[in-house]
């Protein structure tokens, strides 16, 4: 395990009834090649961005209730279904995908068979979240979809980076009284078994594409961008992560009023209701997928990018 670290609030943004927080992590135990733009990477561009970001963020739709977005940042040019792409929630590869982590976490205390074929548990979970008024939704050529081993494999590696900031990075996101140091331990015990054991080696990420299309239909898939530029189109500058209730940012609008720029942005209330729902009125059970989605967001983000700056956004009265 890291050092103990401690995570504190180095700038803030206010800005109507939100509230925006710089946090110190500097991701130094990240190993992705997103990183920070040279032109962008000064505190006023920062500055100009999370105020653009904030300037995007809208309420959802109830046509929108249950559907979700990833948080990739590209620029999302049409549905599949041809309509265009509205405000959604985002967590990291869509709710289908962050939904599959957290039940791989729980094992036999959510899934009837933890050893049936990856395919069938992908089918079992999101049937799950059909049936709690939740829509499998994402997009195809998900890299948290194409990379889940290595995400699940890096996630273990993190959390003993000897600065520590992966695990004060774990608590400081998650909801007051979740953590919990031996469901934790147990958790990444699990990721190094199945990593061991080759679990993954038959996950396609068509499989989430065809589940999706399957159980929403076309309706649940975005297109998004792939420009030429970054990393297969991927320029983010920062990661934010917002709690704001029942709203979500537009991405097609923060592309227009910023001439391009992204961020990886998530909806912490999401990850919270997904874990609800895994939980089935069991602390332990909340907890462990709780933790699990927390956890699949920054090693996710940790094996995509490296130093991007994180804000939190959140309302205030």
């Amino acid at each position: 395990m890291g050092t103990a670290a401690e995570l504190v609030v180095t700038d803030e943004i206010r800005r109507g009834i939100f509230l925006a927080e710089r946090i110190s992590d500097d991701m130094s135990w990240a190993v992705g090649a997103i990183a920070p733009r040279a032109e962008y990477d000064n505190p006023q561009a920062e500055h100009a961005l999370v105020e653009a970001l904030i300037d995007c963020i809208e309420e959802v739709t109830p046509a929108e209730q249950g559907l979700t977005g990833c948080t990739d940042g590209r620029r999302p040019l049409r549905l599949l279904d041809g309509s265009p792409v509205p405000a959604r929630k985002q967590v990291v590869g869509g709710n289908l995908i962050a939904a599959f982590y957290m039940a791989e976490a729980l094992g036999d205390r959510f899934y009837q068979d933890p050893t049936a074929p990856v395919e069938q548990r992908i089918a079992e979970v999101g049937g799950f979240l059909i049936a709690n008024k939740r829509y499998p939704s994402g997009h195809p050529n998900c890299g948290m979809g194409a990379n889940y081993a290595a995400v699940a494999e890096n996630e273990a590696q993190f959390e003993k980076h000897p600065s520590g900031l992966f695990v004060a990075r774990n608590k400081l996101f998650l909801p007051e009284g979740v953590y919990d140091e031996k469901l934790r331990a147990n958790m990444i015990a699990g990721n190094e078994r199945r990593a061991a054991d080759g679990t993954y080696d038959r996950l396609d990420p068509q499989m989430f594409v065809d589940a999706i299309e399957q159980l929403t239909g076309k309706h649940g898939l975005a297109e998004l961008e792939d420009d030429g530029r970054g990393v297969h189109g991927h320029v983010e500058d920062i990661i934010a992560r917002l709690r704001v209730g029942n709203r979500a940012v537009n991405e097609a609008k923060l592309d227009e009023m910023t001439g391009g720029r992204e961020a990886f942005v998530v909806n912490d209330d999401e990850l919270d209701d997904l874990a609800r729902m895994f939980g089935r009125g069991n602390d332990e059970d909340y907890a462990i997928a709780r933790m699990a989605g927390e956890g699949e967001t920054n090693a996710g983000h940790g094996s995509l990018s490296k130093g991007l700056p994180t804000w939190r956004i959140s309302v205030v009265r």
